[in-house]
């Protein structure tokens, strides 16, 4: 049976647990920003203004050319018929018709006229508001190298904590079928609700089918706070005389309490991994921000 202290246990899980939290946070940040450059580079350039002035179509000069054809009418019909200045109906009729088409044509030609201004003053609010969109968009390409210069420093924090998380997993007592972020906070969870301390135990009834969606509230209640209690005490042994009492109570404690050298140096494993964690999250810029 595998036992191990409580006191060099629970740390060396909260741990493990507090790491992968660091993780997931910097795949948070990470995902944030490469949402953004890629928003940014398939953003569109603004499309310089553009004025096009319309011309009068068919439909206006056929109104002109029927308009001008009843009037000849008119008059021609008139001045053989009754005489100059004298109408009868049909006169009329090619008169009203005559009128009718000149009053569609000047509409026409109104309605033309219009739109040109319409565009025009379109053309100029553009032309005067595109340097500025210009600008903004410049600005945002601008922004494309300082994002990609975060990623790649969240990329190299990442790396940091895997490292991290792998060498706490070399201190070998969770056996490599459980090490992922589900075993780690089933046996935090585990150990830090009761008074348990055999590992064997523990693993013995981790069903990983049955628990996740237990595991998941879990880590979804739990994972912040237990980082920032990893923080929290690497905060208070930052500075190396602090971290350095704390390492030699530790392994004084250790030699105090193993029964053998294999324990003995499983207990100091722990510690060497402890302090390595403890140095990370003091010093890590990432974790003193606001997520």
């Amino acid at each position: 049976m595998a036992r191990f202290n409580r006191e060099f246990l629970i740390p060396y899980l909260q741990n493990i647990c507090a790491l992968y939290q660091a993780r997931r946070r910097i795949d948070w940040a990470y995902n944030q920003l490469w949402n953004e450059v890629r928003q940014l580079e398939q953003e569109p350039w603004p499309a310089q203004p553009y004025y096009e002035k319309v011309e009068a179509g068919c439909g206006t000069h056929t109104c002109l050319l029927v308009s001008l054809f009843f009037g000849f009418c008119t008059v021609g019909y008139s001045s053989k018929k009754i005489g100059i200045g004298e109408f009868d109906g049909i006169s009329a009729l090619f008169l009203c018709l005559g009128l009718i088409a000149a009053v569609i044509y000047i509409l026409l030609i109104a309605s033309v006229k219009e739109d040109n201004n319409d565009r025009k003053a379109e053309y100029q609010r553009q032309t005067a508001e595109y340097p500025r969109l210009l600008q903004e968009r410049e600005n945002k390409e601008r922004r494309i190298p300082t994002l990609r210069a975060k990623m790649e420093k969240l990329e190299a924090e990442a790396k940091q904590v895997d490292d991290l998380i792998q060498q706490l997993y070399g201190v070998n007592i969770i056996p490599s079928r459980y090490r992922d972020i589900y075993g780690a906070f089933y046996l935090y969870d585990w150990f830090g609700t009761s008074q348990a301390d055999d590992m064997d135990m523990a693993l013995s009834v981790y069903i990983l089918e049955q628990i996740r969606d237990r595991l998941d509230r879990i880590i979804a209640l739990e994972a912040e706070k237990v980082m920032n209690q990893r923080i929290s005490i690497a905060i208070q042994y930052q500075t190396a005389e602090a971290q350095k009492q704390h390492t030699a109570i530790m392994e004084a404690r250790a030699r105090e309490i193993a029964a053998g050298i294999e324990e003995q140096n499983t207990y100091l494993h722990m510690i060497e991994q402890d302090t390595a964690t403890m140095t990370y999250f003091a010093t890590a810029e990432f974790f003193k921000e606001k997520p």
